[in-house]
């Protein structure tokens, strides 16, 4: 089996309606995938994305994260502070 196959398995429990079993499996699917993240992959490989739009995109992405670790900068946030060593006395 592929390395990037999920199997998700839903049981179906007889409680004498057919409408009920059928919501309780399809909420037990969703809360399956929700807990997979087999939606979020859906969503990021539902288009085709060509090699020059990803590398745009990875750019852009890095970009943003330089202007926010700037902007905590000037803040006066730096992570290097909370693992400055203590005197020892």
């Amino acid at each position: 089996m592929a390395s990037n196959v999920t199997l998700v398995r839903v049981t179906l429990r007889e409680t004498g309606r057919a409408d009920a079993d059928f919501r309780g499996m399809l909420s037990a699917f969703r809360k399956a995938c929700s807990t997979y993240g087999i939606a979020a992959l859906h969503k990021r490989y539902e288009f085709y994305e060509k090699p020059s739009e990803k590398r745009a995109k990875k750019k852009r992405e890095q970009g943003l994260e330089r202007e926010k670790a700037k902007r905590q900068n000037e803040k006066g946030f730096s992570p290097d502070n909370s693992k400055k060593k203590k005197r020892g006395r």
